[in-house]
């Protein structure tokens, strides 16, 4: 398996794994450690590890079978019995083979919020944010997540190369604003460290 960027890659497997590429094996600054793993970290929760550790294609067909098999809109639906599609018949096995109260746990959550709106970019979008966010918190070094994030090190070019991306990546947008802002100061202190002025 590819490890994108060198650094971590995560696996949607029981229990999920970190995949750790050269550029990780081969840091020898904490900074930059510390962020890719504490951003690794986070995709690996329950939350996170569909959006992260599955390609986009695949993720796409789980999510369609959990809303076949679970959802009231879609369960109503009348399906062929010799239907060939990945969603179609992973969606009958989990309605079939998962635990009885883990299916009534989905079906009712899906019932509870059944008119609420969905939209899968969405849920990636705030897990990529939100493991960005984690791993500045455990870095403490907003360069080294740059760095991480592919901008180039040298300070003339990353500063042409931050106003040129951040017109058009809301992700890089985010961390930017969250490690100006009292939330970041609040995440790093209820993780026992201090913000001090100089």
């Amino acid at each position: 398996m590819r490890v994108e960027g060198g650094w971590t890659s995560v696996s949607c497997v029981h229990p999920p794994v970190i995949l750790v590429g050269p550029a990780a094996r081969a840091e020898t600054t904490a900074p930059r450690l510390r962020f890719a793993l504490g951003r690794a970290l986070f995709f690996t929760r329950p939350a996170a590890i569909l959006v992260s550790g599955l390609p986009k294609p695949l993720f796409a067909g789980v999510l369609a079978a959990a809303l076949q098999a679970f959802h009231p809109r879609h369960t109503r639906r009348v399906r062929a019995r010799d239907e060939a599609d990945l969603a179609t018949r992973l969606g009958q096995t989990l309605a079939r083979k998962l635990p009885i109260r883990l299916a009534r746990q989905l079906s009712t959550g899906f019932k509870e919020r059944e008119q609420e709106g969905f939209d899968s970019r969405d849920w990636r979008a705030w897990v990529q944010r939100s493991g960005d966010r984690v791993g500045l918190c455990l870095s403490r070094n907003l360069g080294a997540a740059l760095d991480i994030l592919g901008l180039p090190q040298e300070p003339g070019e990353r500063s042409a190369a931050l106003k040129a991306r951040a017109a058009f990546d809301a992700d890089l947008r985010d961390l930017l604003v969250f490690a100006v802002s009292p939330a970041y100061v609040g995440a790093r202190r209820a993780l026992g460290f201090e913000v001090k002025s100089r």
